[in-house]
C-alpha cells in the first residue's frame, strides 16, 4: 500500500495545492504561474506514471504512450519556464535579463534535443540545467529579502513557495546530475533513489499548498 502511494505521489501531490487554490482562490498576481504549472504538472505526471505502472501489463498503453522519458523531459522544461515566470513577477531580475535568459535556455534545449540526445531518453542535462537555474533564482530571492529595508509583518506566500522550491531542487540536484550514470551502472538503485525525489516533490507541493492557504487567510483579515 505504501509502495503504491509513493509511486503515484507525483500525481496526487499536485492535487493538494490545486484543491487549496480552488477552495481559497488567492488573488496575488504572482500565484498565477504557479497554478498554471501545477495544472500542467498534474497532466504530465499522469502521463508519466500510467506508462510506468502499466507498460508491461496493458499492451495498448505501451503502443499509445511508449516510455515516459519524453514526459519527464517536458515536465522539467515546463517547470523551469513557469517558475521563471513566477520569479519574473516577483521582479527578482530585470525584464531584459529574464527574457535573455529565457531565449538562451530555449536555444539550449533545442540544441540538446536535436543534436546531442533524443528527447525520448531521460535527459540528466535538462534536469541539471533546471536545477541550476531555479536554485540561483531562489538564492537571488533570499538575498533580495535579506537586503530589503522593508519590514514585512504580514503573511508572504512567495516565501513559502520559494522555500519549498529551494528544498526540492537542492535535494534532487545530485539525483538529476548522476541519474543517467546510475541507470547505466545500477538501474535498481537508480529506480529506488527516485523515491527521494518523490518525497521532495510532496514537500514542495505541501509548501505551495500552505502558501495558497495562508495567502487568502491574510487577505480576509
Amino acid at each position: 500500500m505504501i509502495r503504491q502511494i509513493v509511486d503515484w505521489s507525483e500525481v496526487w501531490a499536485t492535487c493538494i495545492p490545486l484543491t487549496v487554490y480552488i477552495i481559497k482562490k488567492p488573488k496575488d498576481n504572482y500565484i498565477q504561474p504557479v497554478v498554471y504549472y501545477l495544472c500542467m504538472a498534474f497532466l504530465l505526471n499522469l502521463l508519466i506514471d500510467v506508462p510506468w505502472k502499466f507498460y508491461y501489463k496493458v499492451p495498448v498503453v505501451q503502443s499509445i504512450l511508449g516510455y515516459n522519458n519524453f514526459f519527464y523531459n517536458l515536465h522539467s522544461v515546463i517547470r523551469m519556464f513557469f517558475l521563471m515566470w513566477f520569479f519574473a513577477k516577483l521582479r527578482i531580475t530585470t525584464k531584459y535579463r529574464s527574457r535573455l535568459l529565457l531565449y538562451l535556455l530555449a536555444a539550449c534545449f533545442i540544441i540538446t534535443f536535436i543534436f546531442l540526445e533524443p528527447i525520448d531518453t531521460f535527459s540528466s542535462q535538462t534536469f541539471t540545467l533546471e536545477g541550476i537555474v531555479l536554485i540561483i533564482l531562489c538564492i537571488l530571492y533570499f538575498l533580495k529579502r535579506l537586503r530589503s529595508d522593508e519590514v514585512i509583518t504580514s503573511f508572504d506566500a512567495s516565501l513559502y513557495i520559494v522555500t519549498g522550491l529551494a528544498i526540492y531542487e537542492a535535494v534532487c540536484f545530485p539525483i538529476f546530475l548522476f541519474y543517467d550514470m546510475l541507470m547505466e551502472k545500477t538501474e535498481d538503485y537508480a529506480v529506488s533513489i527516485w523515491d527521494v525525489h518523490n518525497i521532495a516533490y510532496i514537500v514542495f507541493c505541501l509548501f505551495i499548498a500552505r502558501a495558497l492557504y495562508g495567502n487568502l487567510r491574510h487577505t480576509q483579515q
